[in-house]
């Protein structure tokens, strides 16, 4: 898998699990963050688990990870933080 796909992916993830919340918000990306650490080959099923670890007001803090089905190893990580800008006019 390329990294930019998995980068993708994560990004997707990650936004999608703050759109999940009460607040429903998916931010801006401020940083985000993606280790490979395994390969997963073309055909293979990855399954891609993402979560909120903290939102408050005007930031949010959400990781992922990415496992090959086959064996559950671990082919990459991701830190993805969302900043929520205020809608002032």
């Amino acid at each position: 898998m390329c990294g930019g796909a998995t980068s993708t992916m994560i990004d997707i993830a990650t936004t999608t699990a703050l759109i999940a919340t009460s607040a429903g918000n998916p931010g801006v990306t401020v940083n985000l963050n993606v280790a490979c650490l395994a390969p997963a080959k073309l055909g293979e099923t990855v399954i891609l688990d993402a979560e909120v670890v903290k939102s408050g007001r005007s930031i949010a803090f959400t990781e992922a990870t990415l496992y090959r089905k086959s064996d559950q190893a671990i082919v990459a990580t991701g830190q993805h933080t969302k900043a929520f800008p205020s809608q002032k006019s």
